[in-house]
């Protein structure tokens, strides 16, 4: 297996090569197992690749709350993935794409001081920062967010964010290789799963 991760501040993308000895032994076992089914390897390697993508995204959104405080839930609401699968001779790429803006910086560990005064800590490694001239606010759609005055007066306020998800993950340079070990470990279990599936009827 080879696993790349190449990103800038708003997309990424991890490239996951199936190539190993496990992911060649599943897909020759399979292969052999579905010879008299009409499409039977296509079916069971499809269903297992993609189950192997969801199963990465899920991996990428664990190693970033490794290093930062943001939830698992955030890191899907504010990142957009999809996956492509290619084939290149006895090699199969699985590549996840992502992207997303900035989160808002009340998304990550928020808290006040004995003055009253907001500490943000967005690594996990990290005491934070004390926010000097932020407050917390809710806006009339009901969005609770942290805010700072754009001058000395009342309004305009800007809303403070944090990083981009794609900037979190260029940031952990253990991602790539712990999403890449994810993906190859589900395909090959997946795939007993799928060949039973097709052998048995349960995949049209």
């Amino acid at each position: 297996m080879s696993s790349s991760y190449s990103g800038s501040d708003f997309r990424g993308m991890i490239n996951v090569t199936l190539s190993e000895d496990g992911a060649v032994s599943a897909l020759d076992r399979a292969t052999k197992l579905l010879a008299g089914f009409p499409n039977g390897i296509e079916k069971a390697a499809e269903s297992a690749l993609k189950r192997a993508g969801t199963s990465g995204r899920a991996a990428a959104a664990r190693e970033v709350g490794k290093q930062y405080h943001l939830k698992t839930t955030d890191f899907k609401k504010y990142t957009k993935s999809n996956q492509h699968v290619s084939n290149s001779g006895t090699d199969i790429t699985v590549s996840l794409n992502f992207r997303g803006f900035h989160v808002p910086l009340i998304r990550f560990k928020t808290s006040l001081t004995g003055s009253g005064l907001i500490r943000s800590q967005v690594k996990r490694n990290s005491s934070g920062d004390i926010l000097k001239h932020v407050f917390q606010a809710e806006m009339k759609s009901g969005h609770i967010g942290l805010f700072e005055r754009d001058g000395k007066s009342r309004l305009p306020i800007e809303q403070k964010f944090g990083p981009s998800v794609p900037q979190m993950m260029g940031a952990n340079t253990e991602l790539a290789d712990a999403v890449g070990k994810d993906i190859e470990k589900t395909f090959e279990e997946r795939m007993e799963h799928e060949v039973l599936a097709v052998m048995n009827g349960w995949r049209k």
